[in-house]
This record gives C-alpha cells, structure tokens and sequence, in this order.
C-alpha cells in the first residue's frame, strides 16, 4: 500500500475547503486514485479540532489538523515563524508514510524540511504559478521576490513538480532553472457529464462562474451587458471582495445580472447544463476550472483571448475568444447568431476535447505512475 502524507495549502483547513463549496471536489481525484489504486491518503491540514467535524467526507483516509497539536497564533507573522515547528512536531506522524504530497506551492518549506527529516520523496502539485500571479495582480515587489525564491527552492527539492498548463510549463522554463528537474503537466480533472440538449436550455442566459476578485474582471461583464441586455440575462455564480460593488453597479444601471452566491460543486456541475453559453471574462488564469466543467456539460464557450484560454480552445471550432476591448462580447454574439453557426457541433467538439484530455479516470492513472516512478528513486 502506497501512503501519501498530503499536506494542504498552508492556513487552509478542511473547513476551508467545505465553507467555499470545494471539499467534495477537492476529495474526488483523491478517492478515485485510492478506489483504483493500491493508495492511500492522510491529510494534514491547518485547521483545528473543528476539521474533525467533517471527517464522514473522507471515507477511510485519516484527517491529521496541524493546529488541533499546536497552538495558532493570531498574528501571520508568528504563525509563520512557528511553522517552521510543524516537520519536527508531524516526524512520527510521517514515518511510515511512502511519499509527501504539498497540494499547492504555499506551505512547501514544510513538506521540504519534511522530506529531509523522513528521507520521503516529495511530490508538489500545483494548480497555478504563484509568482506569475502575483506580477501579472501587481503585488508587492516583497510577495513577488517571495514567491519566485519559494518556487526556485521548491522546484529544487521537489522530486516530482507538477503543473497544469503548458503556459505554467513554459513560465517556468522561461524564469528558472529547471535542468534535472521532473516537471509533469497534470491538468485539472473533470468528471463524466450526461448532458442536455439544447433545446431544454436557457437560450437567453449566460452563466459565469469565479470568484468575484479583478483577474475575472465582472466589470467587464457588467458593462459589456448595456449592449446585449435586450437578448440575454447574465447569472453569476461566486463570491469575494467585489461583490458589493458589483451589486450596486448593476442595480445603478439596471443591468439584468443575477446573482447567485456559492454554489457547492455538485450542484453547479448541474447548473451548467440548463445553459447554452457560459463566459469568462479573466484578464489571466491558469489551467480554469470552470472553463473545464462548462466544456464538459457542452456549454458553448465566450472566454477572454489569453494565452491559457488559446490553450483550450480554438475559436470558432469548440468555443469563441474574444479580445477584452468595448463591445467585443455583445459583437462576438451578434457574429455567432448572424454566422449560423453549428453550435450542436462546437459544443460537441468542446466536451470532447475535454474528456480526452481531463477525465478524472484518466489523471487518476497518471498520479498513480507519478507515485510508482518516485518509488523507484
């Protein structure tokens, strides 16, 4: 039996990922893996004794919350010094474990000094590139330094690094030394979806999905919708630090937006199927999620003109791109409707695509050979 010590996101915990609406997501390509594999799985987390609340989510794998054996600071700053505590208080914890996961690149000085304590292989997955984040959000010259020394560190000792796109590939290549390095591309997974047909759609409402932050830029949205709210309603799924503002701005304009709040995933992946379009407006991604799970249910797809949207479709043959300028998705509409487009075949060609590339059955068996290859270190 093969025993992976995964560590969370550091200052995630499993209530964290179940107050977002994620945890059972999060879980599936974890028990797909264990149902097909010889694996198994515990998940060390950065919460407390309040993350045992949740374990009849996790089945047989064991739940480890970090902060229920130390205690958390209040202050960032403490907390981060003390984690430098959490290799030597888990050491016992991870001997008998076969490999250490780190889920995301934040928290991998833990798994590191881990790794070196245990004599563990480490495996480092992530979902997107930190430091391209955070120069393409503008952050702080500090976070940006931080986070470029956090990946060259990681990439280093990591024995196995995976990454979703082949931009984030590209970017590393690009920014880092990366000979001798192992870097998989792993890309999000989506489950199998039965679909509806069209003509049991909303045919004049579009869904959007993420996180309210600028990277998904809804103003955009909003103001693209003064051109075609005659045609068509815009539902929004997410929430975040814009969604006041957001609010107010469509009410000021009596836009036809709806909001929908958090939906949990399960439910969502049956949100998908009651419309035609879904769109994305985000200014810079990663390998997204949400673009994966609307192609899956054969939703056709509006989404920004950026290099990891090109990656996933191309226009006119399993979606639409479109250049983030003034009236580019209420014209882009128009062309599809004028165009007569075979949107049966677009959407066709969307979820196929999808499902040769992402089915999580299929990433389920490349984690598995990832594992067996670092075994035979």
């Amino acid at each position: 039996m093969v025993k992976i010590a995964l560590f969370l996101t550091y200052d995630y915990s499993i209530k964290t990922w179940h107050d977002t609406g994620t945890l059972e997501k999060e879980l599936k390509i974890y028990k797909e893996i264990s149902n097909n594999f010889p694996v198994t799985f515990t998940f060390f987390s950065y919460g407390d004794e309040e993350d045992y609340k949740y374990e009849k989510y996790f089945n047989e794998f064991e739940i480890v919350p970090i902060y229920a054996l130390l205690s958390k600071s209040n202050s960032k700053v403490i907390r981060f010094i003390k984690s430098f505590q959490i290799p030597f208080l888990l050491k016992n914890k991870l001997k008998n474990c076969s490999i250490i996961q780190q889920h995301q690149l934040m928290g991998s000085w833990i798994t590191i000094i881990s790794k070196f304590l245990n004599n563990i292989p480490l495996y480092t997955r992530t979902g997107y590139d930190m430091y391209e984040f955070a120069i393409k959000e503008n952050k702080s010259l500090l976070k940006q330094k931080f986070y470029k020394l956090l990946t060259s560190i990681t990439l280093k000792n990591s024995d196995i690094y995976s990454v979703t796109s082949q931009c984030d590939f590209k970017f590393l290549k690009e920014n880092f030394k990366t000979k001798n390095i192992k870097i998989n591309i792993r890309p999000n997974w989506v489950d199998n979806c039965s679909t509806k047909k069209f003509s049991s759609r909303y045919k004049n409402k579009i869904l959007t999905v993420g996180r309210m932050t600028e990277q998904k830029n809804y103003f955009y949205l909003l103001n693209e919708m003064k051109y075609i709210s005659k045609n068509f309603e815009l539902d929004i799924v997410g929430e975040g630090p814009l969604n006041q503002r957001l609010q107010d701005y469509s009410k000021e304009n009596n836009l036809k937006v709806n909001f929908l709040g958090t939906i949990n995933n399960e439910n969502l992946l049956d949100l998908y199927q009651r419309y035609v379009f879904f769109v994305t407006a985000s200014s810079f991604e990663g390998n997204p999620k949400t673009v994966l799970e609307a192609a899956s249910s054969s939703c056709i797809l509006l989404a920004s003109d950026i290099p990891n949207h090109r990656e996933l479709i191309k226009s006119g043959e399993n979606g639409f791109l479109f250049e983030l300028k003034k009236g580019n998705l209420s014209k882009l509409l128009s062309e599809i409707f004028e165009k007569n487009y075979d949107l049966n075949a677009i959407s066709s060609a969307a979820s196929k695509k999808v499902k040769e590339n992402n089915l999580i059955d299929n990433l389920a068996i490349k984690y598995y050979q990832d594992y067996k290859n670092l075994l035979s270190i």
